[in-house]
């Protein structure tokens, strides 16, 4: 805890304005559910938890001695990460996923028993 008297205990300072950010976006959930950036970013968000950390030294190494640290450098940082991940996504993700799927059809459809072969076994 902090040393100042005055100071608020952290689940006040922290946990109350937190969970007020929580309760305004989950208020707001039917009218995002249907956005479609953040349906593309809620899909891609595995990909974006994969390469946020590489592009972020990347990104940070480019721009540091160019720009001031803040909420500039901040904002450049967590959009290049966003769009990698959504292009990772794009790219990369769903058409692998999108040939997995038809691979396991063709291999489910292949094993699948036709009624008449098994009504001329019996």
């Amino acid at each position: 805890m902090n040393s100042d008297a005055n100071a608020l205990p952290p689940i006040v300072a922290q946990g109350l304005p937190a969970g007020m950010i929580v309760a305004g976006v989950l208020s707001l959930e039917r009218q995002l559910r249907d956005n479609a950036f953040l349906r593309l970013a809620g899909d891609a968000s595995y990909a974006i938890y994969l390469v946020h950390v590489p592009v972020l030294a990347m990104v940070g190494s480019m721009l540091f001695g160019h720009v001031e640290p803040g909420f500039s450098a901040s904002l450049i940082l967590v959009a290049s990460g966003v769009l990698v991940g959504v292009l990772v996504h794009v790219v990369i993700e769903r058409p692998m996923m999108r040939d997995i799927q038809n691979v396991l059809r063709r291999i489910e459809h292949r094993h699948r028993v036709r009624p008449e072969a098994a009504s001329q076994k019996a």
